[in-house]
């Protein structure tokens, strides 16, 4: 993305009516827009979006409280003389004391895209709830989620399906900053990138015919991050995540949030806001059940029934899926043989092991046994990288005996070097000799 001159931010703190001031200071409001919340937007966009403070406010008072927010806003606006325009921001701290009514921990104006301004207050100097507020204003709305008994996905059409649910909180997707705005400050998610132009048709390609691909983790901000799905009025976003850089803290945290394959929805109550599936549904709705992603080896069905999506592999650097598109799927497999031919007698000397894979990082397991069952060879060798197929080659010398080869592709969702499942084996019986 080209980089755009930063938002400006006016930063006000305000004893609403019936609040007293706390001990918040300028300089922390402050350093918690520019360092925080546009240090934030700044990496998730390549440098597009950043936010400056171009006036900062002490306290002041105000007759209104902050649960009749517009005429807070309106009251302040007119006190420090800011106006509404593209990009300019009117952002106020009220004290986080108490529990006044009608107060939020945070609310924003929605704008209409990336270069929208608007008005928000916060009661928190938490980066991820500032993010958060700024986020609305640049026209992102709430990353929730959805929860169906016994299926990931649901139909829609004035009201839910099938005892499908949206939480009212409006804040499931923890993945994200416009979900909870907690202490962890994970990626953004697809669709909310996709809208701030920091995926493109390249990096978050259509799929309209069935596609095997290898997704880059979003925290990577390179590479093939997303597949946009489109079934009707509904889009989905298929993501990795993995636990690393930005969402490091997925290897632990006190919610259970797990890395892996996450797809979101594009939520049909609000075109701004997203949905997280569940990709492990329980039979009936479990609220504290918090495990989205879909399983390596497990499909996911959207409701229309014209997508599945399947989770081929997962390693850190990145996870293979296929999607099925009105019921056909990819038809090249990950690892295929070509030769020996099964059953074939080759003359004694040096077997050659020939087909074509593809694995994240390029490379395929094999391993020989004889017929005793004990392994004779094993190690790697070098085919396609990510989703690409590549030509492979292995030449074995091998005894006189009754042999069967073995080829698959790492599983490494223990980590590297963690190779217990074999995603995509084949397997070739020959005797030499």
């Amino acid at each position: 993305m080209a980089a755009a001159a930063p938002h400006q931010v006016t930063v006000v703190l305000v004893a609403p009516a019936g609040q007293p001031a706390d001990s918040t200071t300028l300089a922390t409001m402050v350093s918690a827009v520019e360092s925080g919340a546009s240090g934030f937007w700044s990496q998730q966009t390549g440098g597009a979006v950043s936010f400056d403070v171009v006036k900062a406010v002490d306290w002041i008072t105000t007759s209104a409280s902050c649960g009749s927010y517009s005429s807070l806003w309106s009251q302040v606006a007119d006190r420090v003389g800011w106006t509404a325009g593209a990009g300019r921001h009117l952002l106020l701290y009220v004290p986080s004391a108490g529990s006044p009514s009608g107060c939020y921990a945070g609310l924003g104006t929605v704008g209409s895209g990336p270069s929208s301004g608007g008005k928000a207050y916060v009661r928190s100097t938490s980066t991820s709830i500032i993010a958060h507020e700024l986020g609305h204003n640049m026209g992102l709305g709430h990353s929730d989620g959805l929860l169906c008994p016994g299926v990931s996905d649901g139909a829609y059409s004035s009201g839910w399906t099938s005892g499908c649910t949206v939480l009212a909180t409006g804040y499931r997707d923890w993945y994200d900053v416009m979900g909870i705005s907690w202490s962890y400050l994970g990626s953004l998610n697809a669709p909310h990138a996709r809208a701030m132009g920091a995926l493109s048709s390249s990096t978050s390609p259509a799929v309209t015919a069935p596609t095997r691909a290898v997704l880059s983790p979003m925290s990577g901000l390179s590479g093939v991050r997303s597949l946009e799905l489109t079934a009707g009025s509904t889009t989905y976003w298929v993501e990795f995540r993995s636990a690393s850089g930005r969402d490091a803290w997925l290897s632990s945290n006190y919610r259970e949030l797990e890395a892996g394959v996450t797809v979101r929805r594009s939520d049909p109550t609000d075109s701004n806001g997203t949905l997280l599936l569940d990709g492990t549904p329980s039979s009936t709705v479990n609220s504290s059940d918090w495990k989205s992603p879909v399983p390596v080896g497990s499909s996911m069905r959207v409701a229309s029934g014209r997508y599945v999506i399947k989770v081929e592999s997962v390693t850190a650097a990145g996870a293979q899926v296929a999607v099925a598109v009105d019921g056909a799927w990819p038809t090249t497999e990950p690892v295929a043989l070509s030769s020996p031919a099964a059953g074939a007698r080759i003359a004694s000397g040096s077997v050659t092991v020939t087909g074509v894979g593809t694995a994240h990082e390029g490379t395929l397991l094999y391993e020989v046994t004889d017929g005793s069952g004990a392994v004779v060879a094993d190690g790697f060798v070098d085919a396609g990288a990510n989703g690409a197929l590549g030509p492979f080659s292995l030449a074995l010398p091998l005894g006189a005996g009754s042999y069967t080869v073995a080829v698959w592709a790492p599983d490494e969702s223990g980590g590297e070097g963690s190779h217990g499942a074999r995603p995509f084996e084949v397997r070739r019986s020959f005797t030499v000799g």
